[in-house]
C-alpha cells in the first residue's frame, strides 16, 4: 500500500483556521466567529498532543493478563475459514470460549472446534465448554465462508453478511469471526492473516510487521478488538492513507466490490481520506484526546446478492460517504469519541444523536470543508423540528422502538445550538460548547460514568463559567420552544442550491430541482414512524405522494385543499396548514410550486422508462 500523506499539523491547521475565520460568508460570523483562532488552534495541537501521551502511558501501565493470539487462513475457493486461536499468560482457569451476544447464532456456522489435549463440548448459545484448561492453551475451528448477518435487527436483510471470503477478497465482521475466552482478562489481543500475496488488509487494528494488533481504548481490550471489528481484504482498485496527528487513516475501495455507485476514481477515495483526517483532527481537538492510532473506513460492499454494510456498528470504523453527505462522516465518526453505547465516553442517547451526531456533525463539517449544503441541512433540520413541535403527528418512539427520535435527533440539535449561542454570549466569544465536552471528556473518560444533561450543564458552568440553569429548566427540562431561528434566518438562501446535491446524494432525482418536495417529504416522515434522520436523507417518500397524487386527481385542476387531504390520508394526521405552516420561518408554500414540481417529476418518470 502507498505510504501515508501527511495532512496534519501545520497545514491542515491553517486550513481549519482559515475556514473558521471566513464563516462570514455563511451568514456566521456575527453569531460564531472564535477570537484568537490561531492561538486556539496552536493550543489544541499541544492539548492533543499532551492527552494522546498520558494515555497511552495510562494504558501501558494498565496492561496485565492474558495474551490471545489468532491466526485466520484465507483460502480462495475453500468453503471454509480456518481460526486457530492460543492463549498464553493465563493466571486463572477459564471455563468458556464464546461467541459475542449478538453472534451466538454464528454457531451453527462453525465446525471442527477442538481444543488439543483438552476437550469442547458445545453447550448451545455460542458457547463451548472448556475443561482442564492449560497454559498456553490452543484451540481452533472452521467458519463457513459466508456467514448471514443476523436480520433481526433494524435494517437487517437476508443478504446482509457478517463473514463472506471469494476468490476476489474477503470481509468479516469480528464478532462473527473470533471466538473468545470468555471472562478471561486480556492485555494482548493479535491477529495474523495468512492469505493470497497480492491481497491488501484493512483493519482498524495497528500493524507491527507479522500482526495486527488490537488497541485498548475504553475499559475493556477485548471489547475494543470486537467492537472496532470491519476487517477488508483483497486485491483493491484504490486505497489511500493520511497521518493525521499521531492516527493513521485508511481507506479503500476492494476489487471485488461491485458497488461502484458512489467512488469513481483514485481522486475520490483521496478527497474522502483528507476529509476523513480532517474529521478525526478536529474532533481530536474538540475532545482534548487522541484515543487511537488507526481509524479505517470502509465502503458498503456488494458482491453479487451479498452486501456488507459499514452501518451496523459505531466503532472506529465506518462507512464512506460522497461529498455532501461530509456531515455524516464528521458526526458518526465522534462516535468513536462519545457514543450512547461503544466509546471511551458514554452519553446518553439524546446527546449522541443531537449534540454530536447532529450539531457537531453540520457544525464542523461547514468548518471544515466551507460547504453551505451543512447549513442547508441544519436549517432543514430546524424546519423539521419546526414542524414535529407543534404536530402531535410526530412518533413516540424510533423505527426501534425504543426511543423518542424527536427528541434526539431534532430537539437536542437546537438545544446544542442554543446553549453553544449562550455560552459565546456571555463570554465575548471566549468560550463555547466545545469546551464543556472537552471538560466532560477529560473527568468521565471510561470510567463507566453515562453522561446526562445534568452533567452537561455542570460542565459549562466548571469549564466556562456560564450559568445555564434558566436554559435547561425552560428548555431542557421543560419543552418550550426553542428560540434559535435568529441564528439560523441566513441559511434559507442556502436551502434550493441544496437540493442538487441532495438529489445527488440520496439517489432519487425525484426533487427535480425544486425545494417543496422536501417539505412533503418532512411532513411524511415525521408521522410514519420511521428511523427519521434515514427518512430525510435516503427514503422517499415524496415520490409515493406523487404518485398517488398523479392517479387521483389531475394536475391542471389540482386544488391547495387535494394536496392537504391526500397528505392527511396518508399520515392520518390533519396536514390542513401545510402551505401555511412555515410563514414565519421560509414563506408560504404555494400550490404553483407543488404543481410545478410533479409536472417535471411526470416528465423526468417518462424519460427514465
Amino acid at each position: 500500500m502507498p505510504a501515508p500523506t501527511a495532512i496534519a499539523g501545520e497545514t491542515r491547521h491553517h486550513t481549519v483556521s482559515h475556514s473558521l475565520s471566513t464563516r462570514l460568508s455563511c451568514g456566521l460570523g456575527n453569531h460564531w466567529f472564535r477570537a484568537a483562532i490561531c492561538c486556539r488552534v496552536i493550543a489544541m495541537v499541544l492539548r492533543v498532543v499532551v492527552w494522546g501521551l498520558l494515555y497511552l502511558t495510562a494504558v501501558g501501565a494498565a496492561a496485565a493478563g492474558a495474551s490471545l493470539t489468532y491466526v485466520v487462513t484465507v483460502v480462495p475457493g475453500a468453503q471454509t475459514v480456518h481460526v486457530a486461536a492460543t492463549i498464553e499468560g493465563s493466571r486463572s482457569n477459564f471455563a468458556t470460549l464464546a461467541l459475542r451476544s449478538e453472534a451466538t447464532y454464528v454457531e451453527s456456522y462453525i465446525t471442527n472446534m477442538h481444543c488439543g489435549s483438552t476437550s469442547a463440548t458445545d453447550t448451545g448459545q455460542g458457547r463451548w465448554s472448556v475443561s482442564g484448561t492449560t497454559s498456553p492453551l490452543a484451540y481452533e475451528y472452521d467458519i463457513a465462508r459466508i456467514v448471514p448477518w443476523d436480520p433481526n435487527v433494524p435494517w437487517g436483510t437476508d443478504s446482509d453478511i457478517g463473514v463472506y471470503v471469494d476468490g476476489q477478497c474477503a470481509l468479516f465482521m469480528a464478532p462473527y469471526l473470533f471466538v473468545y475466552p470468555d471472562r478471561l482478562d486480556l492485555s494482548s489481543i493479535r491477529v495474523k492473516f495468512v492469505v493470497p500475496q497480492n491481497w491488501s488488509i484493512v483493519t482498524p487494528y495497528s500493524f507491527d510487521g507479522e500482526f495486527h494488533v488490537a488497541q485498548k481504548v475504553t475499559k475493556s481490550l477485548l471489547d475494543d478488538f470486537l467492537g472496532r471489528q470491519q476487517i477488508y481484504m483483497g486485491p483493491m482498485r484504490f486505497y489511500a492513507e493520511r497521518n493525521a496527528g499521531t492516527c493513521v487513516v485508511k481507506f479503500g475501495q476492494l476489487l471485488g466490490d461491485d458497488n461502484t455507485w458512489d467512488i469513481g476514481s483514485q481522486a475520490d477515495v483521496d478527497a474522502f481520506a483528507d476529509a476523513t483526517a480532517a474529521a478525526v483532527l478536529a474532533l481530536s481537538g474538540m475532545f482534548g484526546a487522541v484515543p487511537y492510532d488507526t481509524f479505517a473506513m470502509y465502503t458498503n460492499f456488494r458482491r453479487g446478492n451479498w452486501a456488507f454494510q459499514g452501518t451496523r456498528y459505531f466503532g472506529n470504523g465506518y462507512q464512506y460517504w460522497p461529498k455532501g453527505r461530509w456531515d455524516e462522516l464528521v458526526g458518526h465518526a465522534a462516535y468513536a469519541w462519545a457514543s450512547d453505547w461503544y466509546a471511551p465516553l458514554l452519553v446518553e442517547y439524546t446527546l449522541a444523536k443531537g449534540v454530536i451526531e447532529s450539531y457537531y456533525g453540520q457544525l464542523l463539517a461547514w468548518e471544515l470543508f466551507q460547504d453551505p449544503t451543512y447549513c442547508a441541512k441544519m436549517y432543514r433540520n430546524f424546519l423539521m423540528y419546526e414542524w414535529m413541535y407543534n404536530h402531535h403527528a410526530r412518533p413516540s418512539t424510533s423505527y426501534t422502538g425504543e426511543r423518542d427520535e424527536y427528541d434526539a435527533y431534532f430537539r437536542w440539535e437546537f438545544i446544542a445550538l442554543l446553549l453553544d449561542q449562550q455560552i459565546r454570549a456571555s463570554s465575548g466569544n471566549g468560550k463555547t460548547l466545545e469546551d464543556a465536552m472537552r471538560w466532560l471528556y477529560a473527568k468521565y473518560v471510561n470510567s463507566g460514568h453515562r453522561v446526562s444533561a445534568s452533567d452537561l450543564q455542570q460542565a459549562i458552568r466548571s469549564s466556562t463559567g456560564v450559568d445555564l440553569s434558566g436554559a435547561f429548566s425552560k428548555y431542557v427540562s421543560g419543552q418550550a420552544k426553542l428560540p434559535v431561528y435568529e441564528y439560523l434566518a441566513d441559511y434559507r438562501q442556502y436551502l434550493a442550491p441544496y437540493v442538487r446535491v441532495f438529489e445527488r446524494t440520496k439517489y432519487h432525482n425525484y426533487p427535480c430541482g425544486h425545494v417543496v418536495p422536501l417539505f412533503v417529504d418532512m411532513v411524511l416522515s415525521a408521522a410514519l414512524g420511521e428511523h427519521l434522520a434515514w427518512a430525510l436523507g435516503g427514503e422517499a417518500h415524496a415520490i409515493d405522494f406523487a404518485e398517488r397524487i398523479l392517479t387521483e386527481y389531475k394536475l391542471n385542476a389540482l386544488t391547495e385543499s387535494d394536496v392537504t387531504r391526500t397528505l392527511s390520508a396518508m399520515t392520518k394526521h390533519d396536514c390542513s396548514d401545510f402551505f401555511t405552516y412555515w410563514e414565519g420561518s421560509y414563506g408560504r408554500l404555494t400550490l404553483a410550486e407543488v404543481t410545478a414540481w410533479l409536472k417535471d417529476y411526470v416528465y423526468i418518470r417518462g424519460r427514465a422508462h
